[in-house]
């Protein structure tokens, strides 16, 4: 399997061999911020690259505390026993 660890900043829990799920989420809309530029472009380049070595990818762009929340809950939900669970950040 291709490092991409290196590239972009993320975390991976290995519990066994199964499932390889990913949470990609990228957040360039902000109440009290300037808008982070490129965000939600770099969570899709990053959700292609998971795809593309075998993830099953679930991508958030410009979500609220509350659709995140959910979108989290759902992501962990999805987990089984043995599957592999990466979440991605940006913004």
């Amino acid at each position: 399997m291709l490092d991409i660890s290196a590239a972009i900043p993320t975390f991976v829990i290995t519990l066994r061999e199964g499932v390889e799920a990913a949470l990609v989420v990228g957040i360039s809309d902000y109440r009290e911020l300037p808008d982070v530029v490129r965000s939600a472009g770099e969570a899709e380049a990053v959700r292609d690259a998971l795809d593309g070595l075998g993830f099953e990818v679930d991508l958030v762009t410009d979500a609220d505390a509350r659709a995140l929340g959910d979108a989290l809950d759902r992501f962990v939900a999805g987990l089984g026993e043995g599957d592999t669970a990466l979440v991605h950040f940006t913004g």
